[in-house]
């Protein structure tokens, strides 16, 4: 793969990954008993697509970097339940 072609795969593969964990927090906000803890996981939504839009998507180490965050996010919301 030629490096445009990688990165484009990559911010793909970031794409995908935000998409998923913003899957978790709106089911975990749906699932919420109190408006305070919905609350909370629209502030993590919110938040998510902040650090998002912020990534250059010319830098692939932030590329990277955000993706792995994800991943380790979605890894622990799983194992917590």
């Amino acid at each position: 793969m030629d490096a445009p072609s990688d990165i484009t795969v990559l911010y793909d593969i970031l794409d995908d990954t935000v998409r998923a964990l913003q899957a978790r927090y709106i089911a975990l906000g749906r699932a919420a008993q109190a408006s305070q803890e919905q609350g909370h996981w629209k502030a993590r939504m919110r938040a998510l697509r902040d650090k998002q839009r912020a990534i250059d998507p010319s830098d692939r180490d932030a590329i990277e970097d955000f993706t792995r965050w994800c991943n380790r996010e979605l890894r622990e919301l799983k194992e917590r339940g």
